[in-house]
Order: structure tokens, then C-alpha cells, then sequence
């Protein structure tokens, strides 16, 4: 009996042998880091004027022709949700657009939306 257990010691001690150098000689986990994105806000502030159209369009001020979503959209779109939202806020307030909506927060949850884009949660602009 003891031949038995002595054997099954040895092939256990070999197996986790062959298990260890497997795992030591591999190559090594390569993780590729994800891409960042090095959009901003257009430093030219006027560009987002455009937006104006837009958010009037979509609010019911201005007739609907043929808003100018792509043009607008474009300017924001490689900007994450945070960034987009204090980038439009900023313009608002600054009198870019050319209008100063009644509810701020609103307008810009609408024009992000139009955008493809969400408000992160608890944003005010202030």
C-alpha cells in the first residue's frame, strides 16, 4: 500500500512540476491600453453657433428646415458626456448661441440628445 501512495505522490509532485513550467515559460500577457481621445471643446467658441440653429429648431423657436445636427454634432462628437455638456453649458452662458433659454440644464439635456449623447447624472450648469 505504501508503494501505491508513494507513486501517487510522485505523480502528483510531477503533474504540478509540468503545470508550473508551463505557466513560468509562456509568454508574457500583453494588454493593449485603450485608445484616448484627445477631443476638446472647439476653442473657437463661435463654431458651436451653429448649435443655436439647432436647439431652436428642436424647442419649436425657429421653423423646422433642415436642422443643422450633423454640423453641430460634429463639433461635440468626439468628447465624453461631461465634456460635451460643459462645453455647450460654457457657450450658453457665454452668449455664443445666441440665446439664453429659460431652463439651461434643459437645453443642453435636449441639444446632447439630439447628439446621441447623455447629461451625466446630478450635471447643473452653473
Amino acid at each position: 500500500m505504501s508503494s501505491s501512495s508513494r507513486n501517487s505522490t510522485i505523480c502528483l509532485f510531477l503533474c504540478l512540476n509540468l503545470l508550473f513550467f508551463s505557466l513560468v515559460s509562456c509568454d508574457a500577457l500583453v494588454v493593449q491600453q485603450a485608445t484616448v481621445t484627445t477631443a476638446t471643446c472647439p476653442k473657437d467658441a463661435l463654431k458651436l453657433r451653429i448649435c443655436a440653429n439647432l436647439l431652436g429648431s428642436l424647442i419649436g423657436i425657429l421653423p423646422i428646415v433642415k436642422p443643422p445636427k450633423e454640423q453641430c454634432c460634429g463639433l461635440i462628437q468626439g468628447l465624453v458626456d461631461l465634456d460635451a455638456a460643459v462645453c455647450v453649458c460654457t457657450a450658453i452662458k457665454a452668449g455664443v448661441l445666441g440665446i439664453i433659454p429659460i431652463n439651461i440644464d434643459l437645453a443642453i439635456g435636449i441639444l446632447l440628445n439630439a447628439c446621441g449623447k447623455d447629461v451625466p447624472s446630478g450635471f447643473h450648469c452653473a
